[in-house]
């Protein structure tokens, strides 16, 4: 009988995942083999399941992780009947937790401005610190996920045309598409170029090398020729721990598009932020309460 963790690997090749979705869901199910002492697939029940729930609950985890949890086990199962592993489930399935519609997190233009400002200090603990003061800049004027940024190779970059090719190896929905290189990090991304082709001397290799390769810069960091995502989270937790500001590079992309929905463009957005559906670009919008004061004051001259 195949364990759990081996029909999550099952899956993703099968399924043809992308490398992140690959990696989440066989975390996902490693996670549940080791806190539940379950190893067969034939073992998952809804009784186990709720047990895991209680447990992760009093860890503190909220009810979107534990939703994630759930839907990703539920796959699993339903692929292992498919390919006759276990029986039509019965007890399976329990439901989800309720999630508050929460506003998404933004982080304030000022807040930006502080972090960056921190990260351009001499004394500056994070060497080197234009690096991360860069990466900031990237997130935020190009609206990428974290494993985008970290996946973004020279050759993906045309600075003649000033396009950035997205990959599908670290896009969230498996495909590629184009964005536009903002003006603002043109000269940064340049001067992170010349840094790479003086330290490893070859122009043509370099084409082939990762963008953000802090460990180039900063021996210290073993990241095997390119910035790792759990890297970019530890950064922000510190930065933010340093400067007060609760920053991430989510809530980088989500005050982008906050920004640039003002401009009532949501289709450019959504292909921008490379969503399948505009609905889901629509999730990324929350006006400031002064714009909407703006509009709201439209009706002064409505008498009523």
């Amino acid at each position: 009988m195949k364990t759990v963790s081996k029909v999550a690997k099952d899956y993703g090749h099968e399924r043809y995942l992308a490398k992140q979705s690959r990696i989440n869901c066989e975390f996902i199910a490693q996670l549940y083999e080791k806190e539940m002492k379950i190893s067969k697939i034939s073992q998952v029940t809804g009784e186990s399941l709720v047990a895991w729930r209680e447990k992760l609950k009093k860890r503190g985890t909220s009810p979107s992780t534990w939703n994630s949890y759930l839907r990703h086990i539920g796959i699993l199962v339903k692929y292992a009947v498919v390919k006759g592993y276990i029986k039509d489930p019965e007890d399976y399935f329990i439901p989800y937790a309720q999630v508050p519609h929460e506003r998404p997190k933004t982080v304030s233009l000022d807040n930006i401005r502080k972090v960056v400002k921190y990260l351009e200090c001499v004394d500056c603990p994070f060497k080197p610190n234009w690096f991360w003061s860069l990466l900031v800049r990237v997130l935020f004027y190009t609206g990428m996920r974290r494993t985008q940024v970290c996946g973004l190779m020279w050759r993906d970059i045309d600075f003649d045309l000033e396009i950035i090719e997205l990959r599908a190896e670290y896009s969230k929905t498996n495909r590629s598409w184009q964005i536009p290189l903002p003006d603002p990090v043109v000269n940064d991304l340049m001067y992170v170029k010349a840094c790479t082709l003086e330290l490893i001397g070859d122009s043509q290799n370099a084409e082939d090398r990762f963008v953000f390769d802090i460990g180039l810069f900063n021996p210290r960091y073993k990241c095997k020729g390119r910035l790792q995502p759990m890297t970019v989270s530890n950064f922000f937790k510190r930065v933010g721990s340093a400067t007060g500001v609760e920053i991430s590079a989510h809530r980088l992309r989500h005050t982008m598009a906050t920004e640039l929905a003002a401009e009532g463009k949501y289709k450019e957005l959504q292909q921008l932020l490379g969503h399948t559906n505009v609905r889901t670009t629509m999730k990324y919008i929350h006006p400031e309460v002064s714009r909407m004061k703006v509009l709201v004051d439209t009706l002064s001259s409505t008498e009523i």
